[in-house]
């Protein structure tokens, strides 16, 4: 039987986006807001919600130890500390909305409806200003999901394909065809 754990209130607008891992859960809103949860208790961490940095929804979000980067539709990612409560860098090279998001130890990557996806060096490695995209992997139409694990990033595009990438250089390593519909989400899991 599946049961509610709990419920997580508090948004003063609907939530685009959730991210989870072992400590947090990180919620966004349509209007820019951003909370984060503990995991275990499901208390709200801190005192109510971030300084509102995005100046529209946020429609990505991606969590990994002390950092979180959030995606928003002022064509924007931000890179946090949750324990610091405080945004640390903005990243600005999209022209659209930047739709989702995704960070592993080595690099994060963001994806946007300008069509293309860029991938940055570590959270620790970025000056506040946010510095420059490693490199900018240009697709056919938007992008609308992706993930990294280890080497290899993953998105899906409306044009209805997931390509593969390695992370080290940018390089396609796959497509993947076949869908009649748009693909809207993508996992690795392994070498799967």
């Amino acid at each position: 039987d599946l049961s509610v754990a709990g419920v997580l209130e508090g948004h003063l607008a609907e939530v685009r986006s959730v991210a989870v891992d072992e400590k947090h859960i990180a919620t966004g809103d349509s209007r820019g807001g951003i909370r984060i949860w503990k995991t275990r208790t499901l208390e709200l961490e801190g005192r109510g919600p971030l300084p509102t940095e995005h100046g529209g929804k946020v429609f990505g979000l991606a969590l990994s130890g002390d950092v979180l980067i959030s995606g928003a539709a002022d064509k924007m990612a931000k890179v946090w500390s949750i324990s610091d409560r405080a945004c640390k860098a903005t990243l600005t090279e999209h022209s659209h909305y930047v739709f989702c998001v995704d960070l592993t130890d080595a690099f994060m990557a963001t994806a946007s409806h300008d069509k293309t996806v860029r991938v940055w060096p570590d959270a620790a490695s970025l000056p506040p200003k946010g510095g420059k995209s490693l490199y900018t992997l240009v697709h056919p139409d938007l992008v609308v999901a992706i993930e990294m694990e280890r080497d290899v990033l993953a998105t899906a595009c409306e044009d209805r394909m997931v390509r593969t990438f390695n992370l080290t250089d940018g390089q396609r390593t796959r497509e993947l065809r076949g869908h009649d519909g748009l693909v809207v989400s993508v996992a690795i899991c392994g070498s799967v």
